[in-house]
């Protein structure tokens, strides 16, 4: 059995054993990231607040702001566009029904939250000003994103949302957190104190694999994220109190070679960078739909059987480089199952990362397929979603590279080594895609009437 069969039965075996019955959301949270810095991005890479469709959000979140190091006072990270030139009052002004929040921390501001955090002194002064930001500019409430908390912060961190929580005492203002994914790291959080304070965890389910390892994977794949969920809640946090985060952006790889493009396979480095991001190893939606709409006959996408994962490999001159990215149909399964399963909604990292200008067809898809798939009625079984099956079209198969298949019209159509592998090509999001599909033991695939039936007869297999 090749690994793509093991990872799909995978798959579909973690889900079910992790969904539980009759917990589904009734009020699911979807927490919108709004990443400040974009207004001095160009092209279709800027953004405005006003661009926000806040009717697909909860909670719209300002990053970031951080502390200040010599008074220890809240501080505007970028004071001419935050102030001078009125984003933040743009932003509030944008919000419409959703709880506009402001995020506090980020990757630089680990050590200046421990120094903060572990004084008591310096805590009311923190929290203090805080609360005069968000009444002088009509926030909703806050996300502590402490990046990094060490073993030595854990008490300090707790001593932190007491004060916190003290200071909103007699407002209607929410305060959320932001935390890790990986277990290590979890050590350092008490989880069942946390949630005392705040009214939702934001857990960082992103990244599992990427370009700093030099083999190809599913960076963000729902078995994985939802074993993280279930660490948290394993530890003493409500699942309705648990949101689990979801990447707008593609992991992307520089392939060893162009032949080997599975799972697992060798890379060399972070694929080419995008005109936004302007990063190997990542690009955001808008550049990946913007890429494969301008040259579709360069990708090849495969989706998993379970519809949780898929991903793309482009071919350009003499080389190849393999996409992990979300899409419409794998984020209706995430936004399907976490919500069944009684956790409390998806958060968006993030909405500059979104075709928020509908470059590539409507505006903000990928929101769009989340909000209109949360399962908010408990129901028995496990919900995977699955691509209904096509009208098959035969017609000969074209292989680009040889011994890797590409689909070139829908249909189904049988391996050329594997007699009982065979792929499933359908319309996806940008054109044809594969999932490879596996029949049982001792079948093959028959392309005449497109069922698998005993190896015996089919001639050759």
């Amino acid at each position: 059995m090749t690994k793509l069969c093991l990872v799909a039965l995978a798959t579909l075996a973690t889900i079910a054993a992790l969904v539980p019955v009759n917990h589904a959301t009734k009020d699911p949270k979807t927490v919108c990231y709004y990443e400040s810095w974009v207004h001095w991005r160009h092209g279709d890479g800027k953004m405005e607040p006003n661009e926000i469709d806040t009717s697909l959000c909860t909670h719209i979140v300002y990053t970031y702001f951080g502390i200040d190091a010599i008074t220890h006072e809240l501080k505007w990270l970028d004071p001419y566009l935050m102030k001078d030139l009125h984003d933040i009052e743009k932003f509030v002004q944008a919000k419409g029904k959703a709880k506009a929040m402001i995020a506090i921390g980020g990757a630089s501001m680990s050590d200046q939250f421990s120094i903060t955090a572990g004084n008591e002194q310096y805590r009311d002064i923190f929290a203090r000003s805080v609360v005069n930001f968000l009444a002088q500019y009509h926030f909703d409430g806050i996300m502590i994103d402490w990046y990094g908390v060490q073993e030595r912060d854990s008490e300090n961190l707790i001593h932190l949302l007491d004060k916190f929580d003290e200071k909103f005492a007699s407002t209607t203002y929410s305060m959320g957190i932001t935390l890790p994914a990986t277990v290590a790291t979890l050590d350092h959080y008490n989880v069942p104190k946390i949630t005392v304070y705040v009214d939702f965890i934001n857990v960082l389910t992103l990244d599992y694999a990427g370009p700093w390892g030099k083999v190809v994977d599913n960076a963000s794949p729902l078995p994985e994220q939802l074993k993280t969920m279930e660490e948290y809640h394993k530890r003493g946090a409500p699942r309705s109190k648990l949101v689990m985060a979801v990447p707008m952006y593609a992991r992307t790889w520089r392939l060893a070679s162009p032949l080997h493009q599975d799972l697992g396979d060798a890379a060399i480095s972070g694929g080419t960078k995008g005109p936004y991001t302007d990063t190997e190893g990542i690009l955001s939606y808008n550049e990946l739909c913007v890429r494969i709409k301008g040259s579709p006959n360069s990708f090849n996408i495969v989706r998993d059987v379970a519809n949780t994962a898929v991903h793309a490999v482009y071919l350009h001159g003499n080389e190849a480089e393999f996409y992990s990215f979300e899409d419409t149909k794998t984020l209706a399964a995430k936004a399907h199952n976490v919500t069944t399963m009684g956790y409390g909604g998806l958060s968006i990292f993030t909405l500059s990362n979104e075709d928020s200008h509908g470059t590539c067809g409507k505006k903000y898809p990928l929101l769009h397929s989340i909000v209109e798939n949360y399962n908010h009625d408990p129901i028995d079984e496990v919900p995977i979603t699955t691509i209904p099956p096509p009208t098959p079209h035969p017609t000969e198969v074209v292989t680009d590279i040889p011994g890797v298949f590409k689909c070139h019209s829908v249909g189904k159509f049988r391996d050329h080594e594997y007699c009982f592998k065979y792929y499933d090509c359908v319309m996806g999001d940008f054109g044809l895609e594969s999932t490879v599909m596996y029949c049982e033991r001792h079948q093959a695939f028959d392309e005449k009437t497109y069922k698998c039936v005993e190896a015996s007869q089919i001639p050759g297999c």
